[in-house]
């Protein structure tokens, strides 16, 4: 886990109270453990082969800084996606593109990422669903989380077409840490559907989304 430190997720940058979630995360990589086979929700999978020596996080400048975004109109991925009220595009765990119809934006539907969102519209709802139990994995990907979606819908609002959230992971030996957090109050429709994709960059590009895509997934 070398490569997995707190000083590289303090490097991620973003808003402080994600900095000090991700370093917290991060200082208790050395004392968890990790699962094996003999658990019976890992009994069939090849958890024993895992080497997380061999990848590491994206560094800062792969990135890029918190709400600079390099991909106007989502590029060939947002064409893909069909009819929407909504896009949020996310390259190795950053948003890089977020787009809303005006009309839900003017009733209080929020779009965007999670490193440049409110801390009070984020906060009090990030890792409510893990942080009871959090297992290794959970804590990895809190300690570099870089950012992610996030979507809110009011109280009985209804969003009639899908929120679409693509996930664009690239580079050799390299760990993303996707992440979309949904928070719909009472009473609200909403329905939001995930892309996850991935390439290898055969050749430089000053455009990441036209490297060559050697796999995909949605």
């Amino acid at each position: 886990m070398t490569a997995f430190t707190p000083d590289a997720a303090r490097a991620l940058g973003g808003p402080q109270w994600l900095v000090d979630r991700r370093v917290a995360a991060a200082e208790r990589l050395d004392t968890i453990t990790w699962p094996t086979p003999a658990e019976e929700i890992w009994r069939y999978s090849k958890i024993d082969e895992f080497d997380p020596s061999r990848y590491r996080a994206f560094l800062p400048d792969e990135l890029g800084d918190p709400g600079i975004e390099p991909a106007p109109g989502g590029g060939p991925l947002a064409a893909e996606a069909g009819d929407r009220a909504g896009l949020i595009v996310v390259r190795n765990g950053r948003v890089v593109h977020h787009e809303l119809d005006a009309a839900l934006e003017a009733k209080g539907v929020l779009v965007c990422g999670l490193a440049t969102c409110e801390e009070g519209d984020v906060l009090p709802w990030l890792g409510q669903c893990t942080d009871a139990s959090p297992d290794a994995f959970t804590v990895l990907h809190d300690a570099f989380l870089a950012g992610g979606a996030f979507v809110r819908v009011p109280a009985g609002v209804v969003v009639d077409r899908p929120i679409i959230v693509l996930h664009w992971s690239q580079g050799e030996g390299r760990a993303s840490f996707p992440h979309t957090l949904v928070v719909a109050g009472e009473s609200s429709e909403v329905a939001v559907r995930t892309r996850m994709a991935g390439a290898l960059i055969l050749q430089r590009s000053s455009n990441p989304y036209e490297s060559a895509t050697l796999s995909r997934s949605s």
